[in-house]
């Protein structure tokens, strides 16, 4: 952090910033001023230069033609001279020579020819005056001038430039209109030097090719040129500085192109004039010298004072901007050094150095950005408040992500189900570990797998196959099927597969999740209960319910195929003496004993079954009396010599046997059932190891026309209600407050009397009436508990269902209807079975208690100790509360054995974590034994006798 605060503390003013690239703007400017100002000077200059140039050539050229015009005149003169045309015209020479001598001084001084020819016509020459210029082939081109003036008779000009440059102009002579002769003048350029010289005020020169060799005027010869000085004006000073200018290797040719030339601390221009009209004779060219140092010292000067003045006002300016920034960066840098502590968060700081303000109309940025730092550090700390509490939100919520995301994966890995993914071909992409598990292949080796390769051979149809290529198709979002999985050791296991795609953002490809439920333990389980449900635990023998639907099949069978056959009914003698006095453990073992003999000693198209407690019964199809006999004798003989060791003594089995053949004893299950349980106690009167047959004498047919009596009066009692209920109040021993109040059920006979349940319910046990008055009891009770609730009275009331119940299947639905009809609250209903009726079929009781605990209502073990089970069935029992039968109560206070097994009995109950519940309390002797005890409640004379009416309402 410090050295970033240095690096932070090295920084350049943004004052000294803008006044640099403020003051490289001027300075671009301000240099540009003198630049282009000198540029166009300088422009100026070479304009003027090419102006005065042109103008000199014209000048020039009008001088030339000015020569040549005064040349021509004087050539049409001087033939007119005294004599002159008479000596032309005869071609007299001497008679020329005399008449011309006295004009010659004349025109050589005065009118500056330098030279006069007479030719004849035919180009003879006549006379001749003044020097010429030595042209090479000269005699041959005056022949071709004179030539050529014959046939046009036109002057002809022509400038040689041999030795010194002359003008020369050959006129044809006219003599009364006739060609006699010609004329050749010439003049010098010297003349046309000075008068150029004198109208420009320019140096003026003329140069020819230098072709003599000879040393003489080597000094106005420029070697390096190969040229030679003919005339020249300001000799001293315009040859030396020809001469410098052939010294610096600038060719002749290309003098024009150097606009400035330095010699000896002056700036000149050179002009070229090449001069036409050449004869053979060489070529020449004027050059113009002009001195333009002042000039230049002006352009120089001019452009100084442009670049001074820039400068000064550079440095005005830059002093100006300066002077303007400085305040403000002043005020900028105090901001910029005072923002960091925004970031420590000392916003009260920052505040401090800012300053607050009022607004003003003079305002700039650096008052608004004043203005937006202390708005900002306001900001900045609602916010930094804000982020951590959302930093703290967001750590606690990234916590919960975290967990949820280590849940998942855990999940993954520990879910007891197959979590796997395929692509769009059916390979395996992902495994989970419990995939991995119960398949017996590792991941990788799974990956390399197609999912069709898991399934059984067996199991893939061609349904099955075509609704997966659906699915890999994307035709089908998901798909649920069982299959056999064959796992890496070829064993199977029974999985409920469930596909589904998985859609990815930017996948047109999506995987599929597969999610498998491995069913094999479950389905187990379901043939164990499809086996328990018709099959008794204990023997693996059909249970009652079983052996009823066989016994009814056999008897439709029977009565179709006109067949006889009979049923064997029978318990052991002593039972419950063994099984009270020795245990469950030997009871269990001995009823398994006597099946498995009985199955030895039977034909296996024979049916056995265990009734329930030590009641078996067998129906031997396709028989007569006689043998059937022969097999009762068999089995109690049998039996009777199986001898079971008891520690160490030794119990002899023996059974009471009761016959009743079909179809002369009945012809149906329960009528059957009836008269082999008859036979049984006659044959039990007979004593042990005895068996009967059912001869239907009167006393039976007695007992049968009371049976049918009772089965009349139970259905009329159905049918009009006939049925009453009482409720006894069941009080809590602690508090003394009435918690519940168990129902209990009359019948009202014709004179209004009340009938106890012992006189009917063993008859509708018998003629199957007794699920409709379960579900009467149920209807009735159920109805009541509602409107004591409505009433404001929080009560709750038990109530007795038969053994019979278990095997009931519209018990279920119809306490479910009941409840959500009444809106009953389910809490407050208890239901009480016997011992005898919840061990008969102890899955199934179990599993309808189960069932009817999960809607909320609760269960009692009524007269627990009074029958046949023990304390290992109260541990399996899914009941609430145990009832000690009034046995045990009606006389506690005088028997210290029934003391002893009421106050152990309730420390194992509660040690169940189930409540108790004492019947038969009578006086208040016994309730306080009962308090002592920890008992939870109790029920008896002593607390209230039942009737129509609760206590609460009839106080």
């Amino acid at each position: 952090m410090t050295k970033n605060m240095k690096q932070i503390e090295r920084f350049l003013s943004l004052k000294w910033k803008a006044l640099l690239l403020f003051s490289l703007f001027l300075l671009i400017i301000n240099a540009s001023f003198p630049y282009f100002s000198h540029q166009n000077l300088m422009t100026h200059f070479d304009q003027r230069r090419k102006t005065t140039h042109a103008h000199n050539i014209q000048e020039f050229n009008a001088l030339m033609a000015q020569t040549v015009k005064r040349l021509q005149q004087f050539g049409g003169i001087i033939p007119s001279f005294s004599g002159m045309e008479t000596a032309l015209a005869r071609a007299e020479n001497e008679q020329l020579v005399l008449a011309f001598d006295d004009h010659w001084p004349l025109l050589q001084l005065d009118m500056g020819i330098d030279l006069v020819r007479f030719y004849t016509a035919s180009g003879l020459e006549l006379g001749r005056w003044g020097t010429s210029n030595q042209v090479e082939n000269e005699e041959q081109l005056i022949v071709d001038w004179i030539e050529t003036i014959r046939k046009k008779e036109h002057p002809i000009t022509a400038l040689s430039c041999t030795n010194i440059c002359t003008q020369y102009v050959m006129a044809p002579i006219l003599s009364a209109g006739k060609n006699i002769g010609t004329i050749l003048l010439g003049a010098s350029l010297a003349e046309v030097v000075i008068n150029f010289q004198q109208i420009s005020g320019l140096d003026i020169g003329v140069v020819i090719d230098h072709k003599d060799n000879t040393t003489e005027n080597k000094e106005k010869t420029i070697s390096l040129w190969n040229k030679k000085v003919v005339a020249l004006t300001n000799t001293k000073l315009t040859l030396p500085l020809l001469q410098s200018v052939a010294k610096k290797n600038i060719p002749f040719s290309e003098i024009k192109d150097y606009k400035k030339i330095l010699f000896d601390e002056k700036y000149y221009t050179l002009q070229l004039i090449p001069l036409e009209g050449f004869s053979a004779g060489g070529s020449g060219n004027l050059i113009i010298i002009d001195d333009i140092s002042h000039i230049l010292a002006e352009i120089k000067a001019a452009t100084r004072q442009s670049l001074m003045a820039g400068i000064l006002g550079l440095l005005l300016s830059e002093a100006l901007l300066l002077a303007i920034l400085w305040t403000p960066m002043s005020r900028l840098k105090l901001i910029t050094d005072t923002l960091p502590l925004l970031a420590k968060s000392a916003f009260s700081n920052v505040r401090s150095a800012v300053g607050t303000r009022k607004k003003r109309w003079r305002d700039d940025e650096i008052d608004i950005l004043d203005d937006t730092a202390i708005a900002l550090s306001y900001q900045l700390e609602a916010l930094e408040t804000e982020v951590k509490k959302r930093t703290k939100t967001l750590a606690d919520r990234m916590e919960e992500l975290g967990n949820e995301r280590d849940f998942i994966a855990l999940l993954l890995d520990t879910a007891r189900v197959i979590i796997l993914t395929q692509d769009q071909t059916g390979k395996i992409m992902t495994l989970n570990q419990h995939g991995s598990h119960l398949s017996g292949y590792s991941r990788s080796e799974l990956k390399q797998k197609n999912f069709v390769e898991l399934i059984a051979e067996e199991e893939l149809t061609v349904d099955m196959m075509h609704q997966l290529a659906q699915l890999h198709a994307n035709e089908l979002d998901d798909l649920s099927h069982e299959s056999l999985m064959t796992c890496k050791d070829q064993s199977t296991r029974h999985i409920l597969w469930f596909h589904s795609r998985l859609l990815r953002k930017g996948n047109k490809n999506p995987l599929i999740l597969s999610v498998g439920l491995d069913l094999t333990a479950r389905k187990q389980a379901e043939l164990q209960l499809s086996w328990l449900a018709d099959h008794d635990p204990l023997t693996g023998l059909f249970n009652r319910r079983r052996f009823q639907n066989e016994l009814d099949r056999i008897l439709l069978e029977s009565k179709r195929y006109n067949r006889s056959g009979a049923l064997l009914f029978f318990d052991l003698d002593q039972f419950k003496y063994v099984n009270d006095t020795r245990g469950h453990h030997v009871g269990d073992a001995l009823l398994k004993l006597v099946a498995s003999q009985l199955s030895r000693l039977v034909r296996s198209t024979d049916i056995i079954s265990r009734l329930g407690g030590d009641e078996f019964a067998i129906v031997i199809s396709e028989t007569e009396e006689v043998g059937v006999t022969q097999v009762a004798q068999k089995i109690t003989e049998y039996l009777g010599d199986v001898e079971m060791p008891i520690l160490e003594h030794s119990y002899k089995v023996s059974a009471s046997i009761g016959i009743a053949l079909f179809p002369e004893h009945g012809e149906s299950v329960q009528e059957l059932l009836s008269n082999a349980d008859l036979a049984m106690y006659q044959a039990k009167e007979r004593g042990r190891g005895s068996w009967h047959l059912f001869t239907g004498k009167e006393a039976i047919r007695t007992q049968m026309k009371e049976r049918v009596y009772w089965q009349d009066k139970i259905k009329q009692a159905l049918d009009h209600d006939g049925f009453v209920m009482h409720f006894q109040p069941v009080q809590e021993i602690a508090s003394g407050e009435i918690f519940y109040y168990e129902a209990l059920l009359r019948m009202r006979d014709q004179d209004g009397t009340l009938i106890a349940p012992g006189a009917f319910i063993p008859i509708a046990e018998q003629c199957g009436l007794i699920y409709a008055i379960d579900h009467m009891v149920l209807e009735k009770v159920i109805t009541r508990q509602a409107e004591a609730a409505r009433a404001g009275l929080n009560v709750g009331f038990t109530l007795n269902l038969s053994g019979y119940a278990f095997n009931d299947p519209g018990l279920l639905p119809h306490l479910k209807e009941t409840l959500a009809r009444t809106g009953a609250n389910p809490r407050n209903i208890v239901i009480e079975i016997t011992e005898t009726a919840a061990v008969s079929d102890l899955v199934a009781a179990c599993s309808l208690m189960n069932e009817i605990k999960a809607l909320g209502c609760r269960f009692a073990l009524d007269d627990f100790g009074t029958g046949f089970a023990t304390f290992n069935y109260l541990k399996q029992l899914p009941v609430d509360i145990v009832k000690i039968g009034d046995t045990f109560i009606k006389e506690i206070a005088s028997h210290p054995d029934d003391q002893i097994f009421v106050k152990s009995l309730t420390e194992v109950v509660k040690g169940l974590g189930k409540k108790t519940i004492a019947e038969g309390v009578e006086d208040e002797a016994t309730l306080l034994l009962l308090r002592e005890y920890d008992v939870d409640f109790a029920q008896g004379y002593h607390v209230g006798k039942p009737a129509r009416e609760l206590l609460e309402e009839v106080s």
